[in-house]
């Protein structure tokens, strides 16, 4: 019999009730995080995800989701933001 690899397809709503956020959460961060050009070193990374993973455990995923923002994504890159607006003000 032929070896390989599957993938087995499941419904949104088990899929959810199965995996919960200490999984989705990782996965989001991994994700932005090299969104944002991974701003932080590898073992720097891993401490602060631990970080926003306990934060998630003590706090709430909000609590969770605003300390991640505020230290991993940087919108003074995108438009209409506060930096691009007073860059345009002082010229």
């Amino acid at each position: 019999m032929a070896e390989g690899f599957y993938t087995q397809t499941k419904p949104y709503g088990i899929a959810t009730q199965e995996l919960d956020d200490s999984f989705w959460f990782p996965l989001y961060a991994k994700i932005r995080y090299t969104e944002e050009g991974m701003p932080k070193g590898p073992a720097e990374f891993i401490i602060f995800k631990k970080k926003v993973m306990d934060i998630q455990a003590t706090e709430s995923i909000d609590a969770a989701f605003s300390y991640f923002a505020k230290e991993i994504i940087d919108t003074s890159k995108y438009s209409g933001s506060t930096a691009e607006i007073v860059a345009k003000l002082s010229k």
